[in-house]
């Protein structure tokens, strides 16, 4: 007998406002602005697709600030499940002339 798996919800916070075109990337997710951020909420079936998504991320040069696991049916109440904080990546200031 196959052991069935329930979907974990899961949101990610994503620096700055993303457009359509790049949350076209992340169809099983729906988006929320959040201040300047945008945040990412949907399940996935597993770790492995979580990987994915955090690779998909990366890949696509976003900044993840936080993902964070969510109780299925409840994913807007404050959480006292997982949360993981990505450290801030320390960059050259830019020159913008």
């Amino acid at each position: 007998m196959e052991r069935g798996y329930e979907p974990i919800g899961y949101e990610f916070r994503l620096r700055g406002h993303l457009g359509g075109t790049i949350l076209e990337a992340f169809p099983s997710f729906r988006a929320e602005l959040c201040g300047q951020d945008t945040v990412l909420r949907g399940t996935l079936p597993d770790q492995a697709a979580l990987h994915g998504v955090l690779s998909q991320i990366e890949g696509l040069g976003l900044e993840l600030l936080e993902f964070r696991r969510v109780p299925l049916g409840d994913s807007r109440q404050q959480l006292q499940r997982e949360t993981v904080t990505v450290p801030k990546k320390t960059t050259e200031p830019r020159n913008d002339r």
